[in-house]
C-alpha cells in the first residue's frame, strides 16, 4: 500500500518512486479495480499564478489566468431590395496557445462563429411584462447548416506556461468577435451603421430608407 506522495506516473505506467520497476499499467490497474469491484477516486487543486490589478487603474500584467485573442474578417452579401444578409466567408486568426487537437480547435472556432452569426443577424428574445413572446423556433430564429459560411482559420500557437501542455482554450472568443465583424462588413457594403442587434432585414431596409 502506498500513498499518493510515493507514486509516480510516466508513459502510461504508475510506479513507486523508490522502486520504479515496481509498476502497473493503466490497463492492469483498471482490470484489478474491476475484479475487486472497487472505485478509484482522485482529487486535486491547482491555482495558477495571477496578479492583483492596480487599485487605481484596474490594470495589471496578469490579472486573469490566460488571454486568448481572436481576429476575424467576414465577407457578407447584402440584398438592398430585401435587406437579407448572407455571410459568405469567415477568416479567423486565433492565438490559442498549444493546439492539442487542431481539428477540434477549428471545430470550436466554426461552432462559435455560427453562434455569433445568430447573435448578429437572427436571435432576439422578445419579452413583454415578464412573458417571453417568442418561446419557440418559429419566432426565435437560429442559424442552420444552410446559413453556415466558408471558414478559413489560422491557429497561432503561443504556448501558455501554466496551461495544460501550453493550451489556453478557445470557445467564447470566436463568438465574441463575430457580431462586430458582421456589423462592420454590413457597413462596408451599404454604408449604413446599425448598432442594435440582431441586424434584421427590417432594420436594414429602414436604415437604407433613412440614409
Amino acid at each position: 500500500t502506498s500513498n499518493h506522495a510515493e507514486l509516480g506516473i510516466k508513459d502510461s505506467f504508475i510506479f513507486r518512486n523508490d522502486n520504479p520497476n515496481n509498476k502497473l499499467s493503466y490497463w492492469e490497474l483498471a482490470k484489478k479495480v474491476a475484479e475487486k469491484k472497487e472505485t478509484l477516486k482522485a482529487e486535486a487543486s491547482f491555482f495558477p499564478h495571477t496578479d492583483k490589478p492596480d487599485p487605481k487603474t484596474g490594470q495589471g500584467e496578469k490579472v486573469y489566468v490566460a488571454y486568448t485573442f481572436v481576429a476575424q474578417v467576414i465577407e457578407v452579401e447584402v440584398d438592398t431590395d430585401t435587406g437579407i444578409v448572407q455571410v459568405l466567408k469567415v477568416y479567423t486568426t486565433a492565438d490559442i496557445g498549444k493546439a492539442i487537437n487542431p481539428q477540434n480547435v477549428e471545430g470550436q472556432i466554426e461552432g462559435g462563429t455560427v453562434q455569433g452569426i445568430g447573435m448578429a443577424l437572427m436571435e432576439e428574445q422578445v419579452i413583454k411584462e415578464g412573458i417571453t413572446l417568442n418561446p419557440d423556433l418559429t419566432g426565435y430564429l437560429i442559424p442552420t447548416s444552410m446559413d453556415t459560411p466558408q471558414f478559413i482559420s489560422r491557429l497561432i500557437e503561443n504556448e501558455d506556461s501554466e496551461g495544460p501542455y501550453g493550451a489556453k482554450g478557445i470557445g467564447e472568443p470566436a463568438t465574441i468577435a463575430t457580431a462586430p465583424a458582421i456589423a462592420n462588413a454590413i457597413y462596408d457594403a451599404i454604408e449604413v451603421r446599425i448598432l442594435d442587434l440582431p441586424i434584421t432585414p427590417e432594420k436594414i431596409l429602414k436604415a437604407l430608407k433613412e440614409k
